[in-house]
């Protein structure tokens, strides 16, 4: 039953899947350090007042 695994994705694919790519991580890591600041200022301006 194991030796009946259909292989369903390409050389290309695998590889495409498999890459990391850098310039999404960067993206990722800076919009989510800018919604974070910005939750921190606006809670800190919202109970100065």
């Amino acid at each position: 039953m194991a030796d009946d695994k259909i292989e369903l994705r390409s050389e290309k694919v695998r590889r495409i899947i498999g890459e990391k790519h850098s310039w999404i991580v960067r993206y990722g890591i800076t919009v989510i350090t800018v919604v974070t600041l910005g939750l921190l200022a606006g809670a800190y301006l919202y109970f100065l007042s």
